[in-house]
């Protein structure tokens, strides 16, 4: 099975797949409750949390900071990225200095004063999409005084905010952004199988994670779904790269390891299905509050 994207369907529908004996591939999910009772039949095609905050505390060093507020809009969990943020600012002589929570548009003023009171360098700000309350929590830690550089945007809350927001509120904000942007040659074959596709976010990751399947039912002789989940992991590891699902084929006949290298870049997986090496985008925000792709980091 491939596609659920959120926590909240992969939790609906993997303990009836493990009870099937059908691996799970997830293009977007990052919460690593969830790969607890999958029995190795869940694999994740984005950074975990813990690999987020080793990013975030790369990026937030590189501009200088040294003291971080976490603010995270529900439902998005709090504790997801907290410990890993604070332990990546850490490898960096760096700390997170408070976490708050908004659950409603009646919290935002004190999610916005905590930060504030705390002094902080930079904010990052974790929540499940870019919607109004998400909106809101930007305007205002912006006339906070925590807008442009200041500001970090996480995930889902990493989002286009041109139509939503007073121009030059995200002006110079980061971002980090859960998968890659695939290139212009991969997006062109995706929008000629559906012209009518309207993103093309995560379709590198689903993409390879069809590989990936496809590899592991070579690689054990078998394509029931319980042989598919004990190879998923080999078809990553160390071994000779290849990077299309017939080049892989083709060091098969000579060669039982390989390192598939996909639209989406390397992805390693360990025995579990949690992704030890997933790719991330790194955003800047343009004047008019739209997201730029800088770079990419991994």
């Amino acid at each position: 099975m491939i596609g659920p994207a959120t926590p909240a369907v992969v939790k609906l529908v993997l303990p009836r797949a493990v009870e099937a004996g059908v691996p799970v591939f997830t293009p977007a999910s990052v919460d690593t409750e969830l790969g607890d009772s999958a029995s190795g039949f869940l694999a994740r095609m984005v950074p975990s949390p813990a690999e987020l905050g080793r990013m975030l505390g790369e990026l937030l060093s590189a501009d200088g900071a040294t003291r971080v507020a976490l603010a995270v809009v529900e439902p998005a969990a709090p504790e997801l990225l907290a410990g890993p943020l604070s332990e990546g600012l850490s490898a960096h002589d760096a700390a997170l200095s408070t976490t708050v929570t908004v659950s409603d548009s009646a919290s935002v003023t004190g999610a916005v004063t905590a930060p504030v009171e705390a002094a902080p360098d930079a904010v990052v700000l974790s929540a499940p999409d870019a919607g109004i309350l998400t909106g809101t929590v930007i305007e205002q830690l912006a006339a906070a005084g925590f807008g442009g550089e200041r500001l970090w945007l996480v995930g889902e809350a990493a989002g286009d905010y041109s139509g939503s927001l007073p121009a030059g509120t995200l002006a110079g904000a980061g971002g980090l952004r859960n998968g890659v942007v695939p290139d212009d040659a991969f997006t062109a074959r995706v929008r000629a199988e559906d012209p009518g596709l309207a993103s093309v976010r995560f379709a590198a990751e689903a993409y390879d994670a069809t590989v990936i399947a496809a590899l592991a039912a070579e690689l054990s002789g078998d394509d029931g779904g319980r042989s598919l989940a004990q190879w998923i992991a080999a078809t990553t590891r160390d071994g000779i790269a290849c990077t299309s699902f017939g080049s892989c084929l083709d060091v098969l006949r000579i060669e039982r390891d390989i390192a598939y290298v996909g639209v989406a870049g390397p992805v390693w997986f360990d025995t579990t299905g949690q992704p030890g090496m997933a790719r991330s985008e790194v955003l800047t925000y343009s004047a008019e509050n739209a997201p730029e792709s800088t770079a990419t980091i991994g």
